[in-house]
């Protein structure tokens, strides 16, 4: 049985393993979708895509996750900030 998880990856990481994400890297870029994802998207293979990688490093100084998703036609990457 599949369900959401309970927080993000990274406090997930924390909380079994005392790795605390102290920095983050987000990427957007335009990529060729891989066959697999083109599937999965509903395009060509190779077709040009928009993805977003996201890195997390621990107090360490090591990589606790590194993630890449693709976005397809009909999908929207959005970010909130408060700025006071």
């Amino acid at each position: 049985m599949s369900r959401p998880l309970p927080k993000m990856t990274f406090g997930l990481v924390e909380e079994r393993t005392g790795r605390r994400a102290v920095r983050r890297r987000d990427i957007v870029a335009i990529k060729a979708a891989p066959e697999d994802v083109a599937a999965a998207l509903g395009v060509d293979p190779g077709t040009p895509v928009l993805t977003m990688t996201n890195c997390y490093w621990d107090q360490h100084g090591e990589i606790t996750e590194y993630a890449e998703d693709y976005l397809g036609q009909g999908r929207e990457l959005s970010a909130d900030f408060d700025l006071d």
